[in-house]
C-alpha cells in the first residue's frame, strides 16, 4: 500500500458520466461497477431466463437472435462471476490486508493504459463512457 497525495491517475469509466469537480469517495462501504455486474445482472427475454429458453427450445434447431443473446450473456456472466468470486476468496484467505476487488476504483498512471482498459471493457460488452483524469489522495494498492 502506498499513501498518495494529489497525484494524477486515469480511469476508464463505464458508470455514470462525471464532470470536472465531481468527487468520488471509495471506502469500505463503497461498491464498484464490478460488484454490480456480479450481484445485479440478470438476462431475460419475455420473462424467460437462459435455462427456460434452452429447456423450451431444446428440440428446435435454432434460437432467435434475442434468445441466443440471453443465453450467451448468461453464460459469459456466470463465468465472470465464478472467476471473481474465486479471486475474492483467495484474497480473503491469503491477502486479507488487500482491498476487495469489488470495493475499489481501478486506475492507471498512464493515460494510454486507460484507453487499453476501454478496449477490454468493449470486448466484454461494457461501454466506456469516458476516460477520466483524477487527482487522487489516499491509499493506492
Amino acid at each position: 500500500m502506498i499513501k498518495i497525495n494529489k497525484e494524477i491517475y486515469y480511469h476508464a469509466n463505464s458508470g455514470d458520466e462525471l464532470k470536472i469537480g465531481d468527487i468520488l469517495v471509495f471506502n469500505e462501504n463503497t461498491n464498484n461497477r464490478m460488484y454490480d455486474s456480479l450481484y445485479n445482472s440478470e438476462y431475460s427475454l419475455n420473462n424467460m431466463d437462459a435455462n427456460s429458453i434452452l429447456c423450451t427450445k431444446r428440440n428446435d434447431k435454432d434460437l432467435t437472435n434475442e434468445e441466443y443473446n440471453v443465453v450467451l450473456n448468461t453464460v459469459n456472466n456466470d463465468a465472470f462471476v465464478m472467476r471473481e468470486l474465486a479471486l475474492e476468496e483467495v484474497r480473503k484467505e491469503r491477502f486479507s490486508n488487500y482491498p476487495s476487488r469489488l470495493k475499489c476504483l481501478y486506475v492507471t498512471k498512464e493515460k494510454d493504459d486507460a484507453f487499453n482498459w476501454a478496449k477490454i471493457l468493449k470486448r466484454n460488452n461494457k461501454i466506456c463512457k469516458q476516460i477520466i483524469t483524477f487527482e487522487l489522495t489516499g491509499d493506492l494498492f
